[in-house]
């Protein structure tokens, strides 16, 4: 409800109103003075010929003038100029004069012009004396008129090295805008292959931002050409309307995407939706060029910049950081867009050549300070991302091999990270001995440390580019786990797959006395190992979760031969490694020599899965020989 009263007040104070007077006012420059009268001519009765002059001159000086703020028809203008020291001055007049004479004693000369900075410009080299310059001109329909002008291009004299100095800085900085927005709405628009809704919107608001205001200004004129004195804007004039209208929508829309109204603020959204429809109406207005319609349509943007700077002040307040830098950019660019706007209906002052560009230089500061605010809000995205993604990582090594996540970062997918199949390899079975007779509030921790440790043995040579390591850990079973030699992971060294398990199996009884030595149980702890050589084959599940995972009959045989230990020893005071015969038959005679023979059929002992056993080969330790075990 405070919308809509808001918008009919501005209504009210843009419709025109009467005066006197339209355009009348005398300026004194350092070597010249003038008096500048102008008239709106809706019939066209006064055309720039010599034949009519001295009724338009009586026109402009002796009859009052009505004050209108939209009209249809020409318009003409008297520069009444006194000289008084000889120079070059520049005759700046409204964008759209079609013709310039200069009358000096009676004599009447056309004036060369050029357009320049959305102006006619006539640079006049006059010597002292009397003048007058007149200009003239079609206007388009609805042109806003005012007293300081015709539309947002008034009319004013300068001397000419002064003027056109500032006409330079201004080309370049328009030129230096311009390329800032292109390049920024190509950024943004190539930026939208993050599927990012915000930079696609944005992308395209500064396209139709550049539009809108080049179809207004010195391209348009450059593309059209100046033909026989005349530019021709009216094909522009309804493309820039448009523009207008499109540049409205869509920063209403970016705006509501980016501080994401609808999703955390439904209730404010309505007035968006109220918005979107008011500036969807000034199509129709536009294209049927609805008598005060410009009315309307400056209605519905200031209302809109008025809202939007409301709403990008309470949500600066409300969540900080970059925010603030918006509320900046925003505040610069719809204050320009406000400026523009007014100035356009008359009701400021634009009286400099800087004024016409306002709109296009705020706009830029607003991209700027966009792309920093955007650069920042990615930035701690990023580094959101990059903390969770280094966590994910921290946890997949619990879990995957650092060779599989380079090849999952190469693009690899996990079951290609992994050998699969089926070969022949050694498998190791390690458990503790009598753990569940150990009566100690820590014991625990001695059986999840005495594992972890012989665990790492495995690792100790671990290679990720050869994909080896001295074995591969198959699962962790209570007190405790099989792990296998030769496959997944090729062994470090150029010896038998055989011999190389045995050694590492030596090197974890030597780990796990000395975890058991740390551990200082009253009662001595042992552990024992079975080693088997066969069939193993590797594989990833088809359904459920993707976890490599091994099988095989010498997984089988490594647990039977290390639970062969109850029936050969009685009591088991000792640590041992017990191996199947394939096993021993590869180590070299160094490492036989440190193993017993044991006659299965001669005590009469079968091997459960394993009905052709007929011989284990056992190493059992004591202090002694640890201290001389083969490292």
């Amino acid at each position: 409800m405070l919308f809509i009263r808001l918008m009919a007040a501005l209504a009210i104070w843009l419709l025109p109103k009467p005066a006197l007077a339209y355009l009348s006012k005398d300026v004194q420059l350092e070597n010249l003075s003038y008096r500048l009268f102008a008239t709106v001519d809706p019939d066209c009765q006064y055309p720039l010929e010599e034949s009519g002059i001295e009724r338009l001159q009586m026109q402009l000086e002796t009859s009052p003038l009505i004050t209108t703020m939209n009209f249809r028809g020409c318009f003409a203008a008297v520069f009444d100029v006194e000289v008084r020291q000889a120079g070059t001055f520049s005759f700046i007049n409204n964008g759209y004069v079609q013709k310039v004479a200069v009358v000096k004693d009676g004599n009447y000369k056309e004036a060369y012009a050029f357009y320049e900075n959305d102006a006619v410009v006539a640079d006049l080299e006059l010597a002292p004396g009397h003048y007058r310059i007149y200009s003239a001109g079609k206007g388009l329909g609805q042109m806003t008129a005012n007293r300081w002008g015709l539309g947002n291009a008034p009319y004013w004299v300068q001397p000419s090295a002064q003027y056109h100095h500032s006409s330079f800085l201004i080309t370049a900085l328009r030129g230096i805008c311009l390329g800032v927005l292109g390049i920024m709405a190509v950024f943004f628009l190539f930026m939208t292959r993050e599927n990012n809704r915000v930079f696609l919107i944005y992308g395209t608001f500064i396209m139709i931002n550049i539009l809108f205001t080049e179809s207004m200004r010195s391209l348009a004129a450059e593309l059209l050409g100046f033909r026989g004195g005349q530019y021709y804007f009216a094909e522009w004039k309804l493309v820039a309307q448009l523009m207008g209208t499109l540049g409205q929508l869509v920063m209403g829309i970016f705006f509501a995407a980016f501080y994401e109204v609808k999703k955390r603020h439904p209730r404010y959204y309505r007035v968006f939706l109220v918005q979107y429809a008011l500036i969807l109406l000034e199509i129709p207005i536009v294209l049927l060029q609805v008598p005060y319609g410009y009315v309307y349509t400056a209605t519905v943007i200031l209302t809109g910049t008025m809202t939007l700077l409301a709403m990008a002040l309470w949500f600066s307040i409300k969540r900080g950081g970059i925010y603030h830098l918006m509320l900046i950019g925003y505040g610069i660019m719809l204050s320009g867009t406000q400026y523009f706007v007014m100035t356009a209906m008359g009701l400021v002052e634009m009286n400099n050549i800087w004024g016409r560009d306002v709109h296009l230089i705020g706009s830029t500061i607003e991209v700027i300070l966009f792309s920093i605010a955007t650069s920042l809000k990615l930035n701690n995205k990023f580094a959101k991302q990059k903390k969770e993604n280094d966590h994910v990582l921290q946890q997949l090594q619990k879990i995957v091999y650092p060779h599989q996540l380079q090849k999952i970062r190469e693009g690899s997918s996990l079951e290609q990270t992994m050998p699969t199949g089926k070969t022949e390899a050694c498998v190791m079975a390690f458990d503790i001995i009598g753990s569940s007779r150990i009566q100690h509030e820590k014991v625990k921790d001695f059986v999840e440390r005495a594992i972890e440790l012989c665990i790492a043995n495995m690792y100790e040579r671990y290679d990720a580019e050869r994909l080896a390591a001295d074995a591969y850990r198959i699962k962790v079973v209570g007190d405790g786990f099989l792990c296998s030699i030769g496959f997944p992971f090729r062994t470090p060294d150029s010896i038998p797959v055989g011999e190389a398990a045995v050694r590492l199996a030596m090197r974890m009884v030597q780990t796990f006395r000395q975890v058991e030595k740390e551990f200082n149980y009253h009662e001595p702890i042992y552990c024992a190992i079975g080693l088997a050589h066969g069939s193993i084959e590797a594989y990833y599940p088809q359904i459920g979760t993707k976890e490599y995972d091994l099988y095989g009959s010498a997984i089988v045989l490594a647990t039977r031969y290390e639970q062969l230990r109850k029936q050969l020893f009685s009591p088991e005071n000792a640590n041992y490694i017990i191996l199947h015969e394939r096993v021993y038959e590869t180590l070299g005679q160094d490492l036989q020599g440190s193993f017993a023979c044991i006659d299965l059929v001669k005590r009469q002992i079968r091997v459960r899965d394993d009905d052709q056993a007929q011989r284990v080969y056992v190493w059992q330790s004591s202090e002694r020989q640890e201290a001389q075990s083969v490292a």
